[in-house]
């Protein structure tokens, strides 16, 4: 594809590709990771897109994945869970480049049929979109006062993985959170939660 024209005429393909090939049981596990993958490749393009017209990233970003789409088991039900992970703390002009991007990509993904998040867990709501050190200070925050909302956070954001952008970035967020995840004051309070 190479037009947002084109991508959504492709994607909305997708249902009759499943209809006409997923037969067996197992079939739909496999359905999950090419639909995943798919996500994927749209939410490339969809940068892609932007980038064509509004030029390069000002800095270095990871495109992160959340829930079904991390995992690989998405659905045609399945909504966007994403948000955006950007080297450092951007400036007045960094911060409107990337909340336009974040807002193209979702829209786009929309019309390719991943339909928007009813929680707002998507790179285009300011919340989730996070400079490195502030992403470790929350995971910080989430550990320190291990609340219903924090744990419900933690949770949302376990199945993560970076589908766009630079893949180096997100591994060090991985590497610098890792440690504080392990703290037992906060898995007891994940056991608790569980438990209720």
């Amino acid at each position: 594809a190479e037009s947002l024209y084109e991508l959504t005429r492709l994607s909305w393909q997708l249902p009759h590709y499943f209809a006409a090939h997923a037969k067996r049981a197992g079939d739909y596990d496999i359905a999950g990771k090419i639909l995943s993958q798919a996500t994927d490749i749209m939410t490339r393009k969809l940068i892609s897109f932007f980038q064509e017209e509004h030029g390069k990233a000002p800095m270095m970003f990871a495109w992160l994945v959340y829930g079904s789409q991390a995992r690989e088991d998405q659905t045609m039900g399945s909504d966007q869970d994403n948000g955006l992970l950007l080297e450092r703390e951007p400036d007045n002009a960094q911060a409107n480049y990337f909340s336009a991007m974040a807002n193209y990509v979702c829209r786009g993904l929309a019309k390719c049929g991943i339909k928007l998040c009813d929680g707002n867990i998507m790179a285009s709501n300011p919340a989730l979109t996070l400079s490195l050190e502030r992403a470790v200070k929350e995971a910080k925050e989430w550990v320190d006062a291990p609340t219903k909302d924090a744990i419900m956070h933690f949770n949302i954001f376990l199945d993560v993985r970076c589908a766009a952008g630079d893949t180096s970035l997100f591994k060090v967020l991985q590497k610098r959170r890792a440690p504080l995840l392990r703290q037992k004051m906060f898995l007891a309070a994940l056991a608790r939660h569980s438990n209720e």
